[in-house]
């Protein structure tokens, strides 16, 4: 056995030499195929879990988290509070939503049919420092407290009409405007 993996070792030790790529690439190649395999999985498992926001991208419910979207687009909304920063967050969404925060972001979910909407708050803090203007500009914010702020971004077209909606209640801002200097001639 010592030796079986003694040889292996020196084979991938000498594995920049052809011949012995040659000797090894039976052996190399499921692995690497077997490696991008789960890679590839793991770059999917957000999208194949129907209560997050990336639901839209599975093709087995994107064409249900469009109904259920422009099911939710009609609902009343409501103020929920969402607890962020250690901080109690209101935020006015439709009736029969849940949100969820995960890693500082708030992520709808419709309570009736357990789907996720194509719809976050990214939470930001300074967003109108120069490092950021461009990436922030057409953003809509809300302000939390002193500097962190909340911004919303949809994903399909119906999270967009479902977005103006949450736009108009929550009274967001454009708050980081394009400000470049015009030299005077």
């Amino acid at each position: 056995m010592k030796k079986v993996m003694n040889l292996i070792f020196i084979c991938f030790l000498l594995s920049s030499c052809r011949v012995v790529k040659g000797v090894l690439s039976p052996v190399i190649l499921p692995i690497q195929s077997i490696s991008e395999t789960i890679s590839e999985s793991i770059n999917d498992y957000k999208s194949k879990k129907k209560d997050r926001y990336a639901a839209y991208q599975n093709k087995f419910h994107k064409e249900k988290v469009s109904r259920i979207t422009l099911h939710v687009l009609d609902r009343e909304m409501e103020s929920q509070t969402v607890k962020i920063y250690n901080r109690d967050i209101n935020l006015i969404v439709p009736k029969n939503v849940a949100l969820k925060v995960i890693d500082y972001n708030i992520e709808m979910m419709d309570k009736e049919s357990g789907y996720g909407l194509p719809i976050v708050f990214y939470s930001a803090s300074n967003p109108c420092l120069e490092k950021n203007s461009d990436k922030y500009k057409d953003k809509y914010f809300k302000k939390l407290f002193d500097d962190e702020y909340v911004y919303i971004e949809a994903y399909t077209y119906d999270g967009k009409e479902l977005e103006n909606k949450i736009i108009k209640v929550n009274d967001m801002k454009q708050i980081c405007k394009n400000t470049e200097n015009t030299e005077e001639k």
